[in-house]
């Protein structure tokens, strides 16, 4: 099951349109490498190359966590992701969708008012 749900993750992932910030891309990333290979074997990149640097120090803030464990985490940081792009907070969702509702009902309770001639 777990496998499946990584997998679905990488999918969903990949069709999110909101900015993902630098962190949640590195945490992303040291989850996905310790979920498909497993604790860094590589030795650190020099300070200089500070992109593949920030890339090794994700995946080796990972040394010791199982590879399903990594798919777990990496699973549950999409959904967040997704849920914080879709307006979800608490399992209710915002955004336009609920300004529409609002907006509905406002007009559905005076509709005397703007009906008037």
């Amino acid at each position: 099951m777990c496998q499946v749900e990584f997998e679905l993750a990488r999918a969903a992932l990949k069709q999110l349109k909101g900015p993902v910030g630098d962190a949640e891309k590195l945490l992303i990333y040291g989850l996905y490498k310790q979920a498909t290979q497993g604790d860094c074997g590589i030795p650190a990149p020099p300070a200089s190359d500070v992109k593949a640097r920030a890339k090794w120090e994700a995946w080796s803030a990972n040394q010791g966590v199982s590879k399903m464990d990594a798919m777990r985490s990496y699973a549950a940081k999409v959904e967040e992701l997704k849920k914080k792009e879709y307006g979800i907070v608490n399992g209710t969702q915002r955004g336009r969708a609920t300004v529409a509702y609002g907006i509905s009902w406002y007009f559905f309770l005076n509709r005397n008012y703007f009906h008037r001639s």
